[in-house]
């Protein structure tokens, strides 16, 4: 629920992170943005317990979403502040994603949701067979193109 409320916050600051230096609330804004990557970070570790003791669930996509949107918070973080922290936080989302997907309803979106993080350089294929060894930094990492873009910070 944390990441839902505070999420707003956190993509406000990357996408008008520029505009908010000016802003007496930015330090609202940092936080927030702070508060969600926390509950994104604690909710990996989570979601690795879930899937390693078989408690998530394969019928329904609650699990998946709620992976596959602690993933998108993760990617977001590692554009705003340290690249290579987070990584390998969105690595270790992959394989919860890979472990909830196993069976049931979750496996069909997990071929797509496995070629975008392919384009961001976190698998090596769209089977997602591992992460990529070296992180694709071609004009197609959207998060490169964020990091450097000066709308963006």
């Amino acid at each position: 629920m944390v990441i839902l409320v505070t999420r707003p916050f956190l993509l406000c600051r990357l996408l008008r992170g520029q505009e908010l230096e000016d802003s007496s609330n930015q330090q609202y804004f940092d936080g927030l943005a702070r508060t969600c990557v926390a509950a994104a970070e604690a909710s990996v570790d989570i979601l690795e317990d879930m899937v390693r003791d078989g408690t998530v669930s394969s019928l329904v996509t609650v699990d998946f979403f709620l992976a596959l949107q602690v993933v998108q918070v993760i990617l977001v973080a590692a554009a705003l502040y340290s690249r290579e922290k987070y990584r390998g936080l969105a690595r270790r989302c992959v394989d919860i994603l890979r472990g909830i997907a196993a069976f049931g309803s979750p496996k069909h979106l997990l071929p797509e949701t496995l070629y975008e993080l392919k384009m961001l350089g976190l698998v090596n294929d769209e089977r997602g067979t591992g992460p990529a060894e070296e992180p694709h930094r071609g004009p197609q990492d959207p998060l490169a193109g964020m990091s450097h873009d000066p709308r963006y910070r």
